[in-house]
């Protein structure tokens, strides 16, 4: 029979302004773009439509039915960060994510793995939910415990143990401060070598130190942080801040270009100390020692010192601030990869504080392990960390045993959750795109069948 000549050459659906190609088109460009850009896109490539006309496409679509994966990658992802949270599920062979779950509870990933049957390997992170789900809804699946998350266990056990060595960090830091001041005026003899061990402090440094004295003074009969701050006139944070301090500290300054004048400085101690107070005097006299700069230099650096003063100030010591987070990346680093000034540190840290040497060996012990996957070493590892005297460390180990077949699994297997962490990234992407009206199933539909748009 022939095809009548008013029959039209595409298929245009019943109440339809769009065809199904057309139709089609649309709906892929609002996978990859969402509404407002895809139809700016889509305009620009002579398809006008607007943002509401593709959501409503997105809705209107069907979600894509993919096969169930032999190694299942699982990690949460936040729908509203601090409140809402979801799954997401992901097929770690081919890269892509399958599907994506309302809510990370235990519950709901048994039902999906029991739904689909032939999971073989699952990759997860440490949490608890996932652990149970995996194991009721697939009990039959490897699971593997994501190597990135046992790292960064191992480091914040690292942080806690130093958020307790606070003192020792600081004295350490001067300490390197002090050698590397050395070293830098070529070992002359410091200030107090050359006129003696006094040294002259500001008066806003001197008002501080006896204040600290006060404090210690009124904490030895017995008074409270309440009444010292109200007597003294100062903050309770204060109060308790020198409660815990052995002697008292001058606080770190940010860090001053260093004067020209500095490499003299023992010259002038010591012309200072016989008397000479004519800065121009001085001036001529360090122009005979090749100092390059201004009569103005030594002015300024005079400036805060009296005539009448017997000796010269110490020079402020430039410490680096080494806060407990930098230091427990150095310890996880190994010697090759760190620094001339990081490996200095360590050292002198070492010596105020010896827990940090255990600490240290056993963190590249433990990245040791994962990068060779030598998972025979575990067992070993376990038993030197629990038998250290490092909390933190032993609390770390007794929660490696309480999922112990996961984590021997990460030091054997290839697998891990980088990939899923790549694909919450990207989900991370898309969900802003929609702004308030990306809801859990527009969202999902967007992140499922978003690479089968292409």
């Amino acid at each position: 029979m022939r095809t009548p000549a008013w029959r039209p050459l595409v298929s245009v659906p019943t109440y339809r302004r769009h065809t199904v190609r057309l139709a089609q088109r649309l709906c892929q460009i609002a996978y990859q773009l969402g509404g407002q850009a895809g139809a700016r896109l889509a305009t620009l490539l002579g398809m006008p439509v607007s943002d509401t006309t593709l959501v409503r496409l997105l809705q209107a679509s069907r979600l894509t039915t993919l096969p169930t994966p032999k190694v299942l990658g699982v990690d949460d992802w936040s729908l509203k960060k601090g409140q809402t949270y979801g799954t997401i599920l992901v097929d770690m062979e081919k890269h892509k994510p399958i599907d994506l779950l309302p809510d990370r509870e235990s519950e709901t990933l048994t039902q999906w793995l029991q739904d689909h049957p032939g999971v073989e390997i699952i990759c997860r992170d440490r949490a608890s939910g996932y652990t149970e789900g995996a194991t009721n809804g697939a009990p039959q699946a490897l699971q593997i415990a994501d190597r990135w998350h046992l790292l960064k266990n191992l480091g914040d056990a690292l942080q806690r143990m130093l958020d307790k060595k606070n003192v020792q960090m600081r004295e350490a830091a001067q300490q390197l401060a002090r050698q590397q001041q050395a070293e830098k005026y070529e070992q002359q003899p410091t200030y107090q070598e050359v006129v003696g061990p006094h040294v002259l402090l500001s008066s806003a440094t001197a008002r501080r130190a006896q204040i600290f004295r006060e404090v210690k003074q009124l904490l030895v009969e017995g008074y409270s942080s309440r009444k010292i701050a109200k007597r003294l006139k100062i903050g309770r944070n204060t109060v308790n801040r020198y409660r815990h301090m052995d002697r008292y500290r001058e606080k770190s300054r940010p860090k001053k270009q260093q004067s020209t004048v500095l490499p003299y400085r023992n010259y002038l101690a010591k012309r200072w100390a016989e008397g000479e107070r004519d800065r121009k005097q001085l001036w001529r006299e360090l122009q005979q020692r090749g100092f390059a700069g201004t009569c103005g230099c030594i002015y300024r650096f005079f400036q805060n010192i009296p005539k009448d003063a017997e000796v010269l100030p110490i020079p402020e010591l430039e410490v680096k601030n080494w806060t407990p987070r930098k230091v427990q990346f150095l310890l996880s680093k190994k010697e090759e990869a760190l620094s001339e000034e990081e490996k200095r540190f360590l050292k002198v840290f070492s010596d105020y504080c010896p827990e940090a040497s255990t600490a240290r060996g056993l963190a590249l012990d433990f990245h040791d392990i994962f990068a060779n996957r030598e998972a025979h070493r575990l067992p070993t590892w376990i038993e030197q960390a629990k038998a250290s005297s490092i909390a933190a460390l032993k609390r770390f180990a007794v929660g490696l045993e309480s999922d112990y077949a996961a984590v021997v699994a990460a030091a054997t297997y290839e697998w891990s959750s980088g990939q899923v962490e790549g694909q919450v990234n990207r989900l991370k992407m898309l969900k802003p795109q929609m702004y308030g009206r990306a809801g859990f199933d527009l969202l999902r539909k967007r992140v499922v069948n978003y690479q089968d748009s292409g």
